[in-house]
Order: C-alpha cells, then sequence, then structure tokens
C-alpha cells in the first residue's frame, strides 16, 4: 500500500517519510487506534502474565496490539489480545521466522 493508496492509514500519511506498506487481512485495522508492545525475549513468569494482562486489557479497550510476535513479553501480549478481540497486526512480514 502506497501513500497515495485510497486504503493508506491517514494516521501514517504525515510522516516525514511515509513507509509503503505490505498487508493482507482486515485492512480496517490500521485505522485504528494501536499500542506497539516490546518486552524481553527471556522474561520472568511474572513478567510474562504481566505482559498477557496488559494485551488483553488493551485489546478490550479497543486498541489494535501490533507485535513482531518474538518469544517472549511481546508474543505474550499478542496472544492474549487476539482471544481478547480475534484481531491484532504484526509489525513484521508473515514470511519471515521469528527468532
Amino acid at each position: 500500500i502506497n501513500p497515495g493508496d485510497a486504503a493508506y492509514p491517514e494516521c501514517l500519511r504525515s510522516a516525514m517519510k511515509p513507509p509503503t506498506l505490505c498487508a493482507a487481512g482486515a485492512l480496517a485495522l490500521l485505522e485504528r487506534d494501536a499500542i506497539g508492545i516490546c518486552g524481553s525475549r527471556d522474561a520472568s513468569p511474572e513478567a510474562l502474565q504481566y505482559a498477557f494482562d496488559f494485551g488483553r486489557e488493551a485489546a478490550e479497550r479497543g486498541f489494535v496490539v501490533v507485535s513482531g510476535y518474538a518469544k517472549g513479553v511481546v508474543r505474550q501480549a499478542h496472544r492474549s489480545a487476539l482471544e481478547a478481540r480475534n484481531d491484532a497486526a504484526l509489525g513484521r512480514s508473515v514470511l519471515r521466522p521469528v527468532l
């Protein structure tokens, strides 16, 4: 999706250098409020539970949770968002393996 396309998210059009996007699925997610999740890949059980709870809460409040789906904190938050709303966005290619 190029910056000039009608499907391009309005919030990215004003960026200094708007990126070209590769997308599949529900493009309407690109227009919703989103939150990015980051954290340790080697997290404690407590941190993993916190991330899971945080992702669920964010999704239940209407945010799209965006992540690269790496192991650890990020994956936990993303998984709980999917369970809560059945939608989330990956900030990477689905064709690249996750470490």
